[in-house]
């Protein structure tokens, strides 16, 4: 099998790349054609991952965070090339989501062996996401990493830059929402955050445990702000796991979405900043099935709604 590497380099310690060196050997042994691209700018993983796939890749793996992976499913949505993950990078949810073992050689058995599914992604502007797309605070927070620090000190650069953020004041927001069974539902909110996830996961936390990766559908946490105290409850929510039990969070299956922020707010994509979100209004929408991927076989079974398909 002609297995394409798309890594990272900044996104890997000494450790990391002997994981990673142990991995190509475990692959290379079972008899796979091996082809490594480093990523040398933001935003080559996309270019990298469209000329593997015009030199004819069966399988492409991402080795880096959450944002390289982002970017290579930039490429391959649509396509029936299929994407496995090896975690790497300062965050990998998708990695945590599905239970992808860090150990070399039983990652190597994963994606020489694994399941495949096919799962939805959010769209939204253009750009795809593969876990979530958050507007407000967590878009503030994502958008005050010093990458220095958090070259440094990891998902500790993440606290330090909560903490800058906690001024950040809640939105008037107008939600225009298509749910899951076909219904038209419009709201209005004072919300400091809004998610919106294709998976249970948000960083560490599990946040839409009813979330399911193929489902037809994305999930929208709201969350309505109204003060200092309120956040502080929001918080204490998302932190205790107890989304569910907030009645200041409402949820929504939805297939499609058009938000309008009175006042513009940052925007963060599976992890990294995307840019300001309004004034003028924004669509986001679930694209069923548009992406192939290798999971391991013990995956959960609650994220997922098909039966598995076999590689040829």
């Amino acid at each position: 099998m002609k297995i394409f590497i798309i890594y990272n380099p900044a996104a890997g310690s000494a450790r990391r790349f002997n994981r990673l060196s142990r991995l190509i050997h475990n692959l290379s042994l079972m008899g796979h054609s091996i082809t490594l691209y480093p990523t040398r700018f933001g935003g080559e993983a996309t270019e990298l991952a469209n000329r593997a796939i015009a030199e004819g890749a069966e399988v492409i793996v991402a080795v880096g965070g959450d944002g390289t992976v982002n970017e290579i499913v930039q490429a391959l949505a649509g396509k029936r090339v299929p994407l496995a993950v090896y975690p790497s990078g300062t965050t990998n949810v998708w990695c945590q989501q599905i239970n992808m073992p860090v150990n070399p050689r039983l990652a190597s058995e994963v994606i020489s062996s694994g399941a495949r599914k096919q799962v939805d992604l959010g769209w939204v502007d253009g750009r795809y996401f593969l876990l979530m797309l958050g507007i407000g605070f967590d878009g503030e927070v994502v958008k005050g990493i010093n990458p220095g620090l958090k070259q440094r000190l990891g998902k500790l650069a993440y606290v330090f830059s909560g903490l800058k953020a906690l001024n950040y004041r809640a939105r008037e927001v107008s939600i225009t929402l298509e749910t899951k069974e076909s219904f038209e539902l419009r709201q209005k909110y004072h919300s400091g955050m809004l998610i919106f996830t294709n998976s249970e996961r948000y960083a560490i936390l599990k946040i839409a445990h009813e979330a399911q990766l193929d489902d037809g559908s994305l999930n929208l946490l709201v969350f309505e702000d109204y003060g200092f105290i309120s956040k502080i409850k929001r918080a204490i929510s998302l932190a205790l796991n107890r989304t569910e039990q907030d009645p200041r969070i409402a949820r929504f299956a939805i297939k499609s979405a058009k938000i309008e922020l009175k006042k513009p707010a940052a925007g963060q994509i599976d992890g990294d900043f995307w840019g300001q979100c309004g004034p003028e209004p924004l669509e986001i929408r679930c694209v069923p099935g548009a992406l192939d991927v290798i999971v391991p076989h013990d995956a959960p079974g609650n994220i997922f709604i098909n039966q598995t398909l076999k590689i040829t």
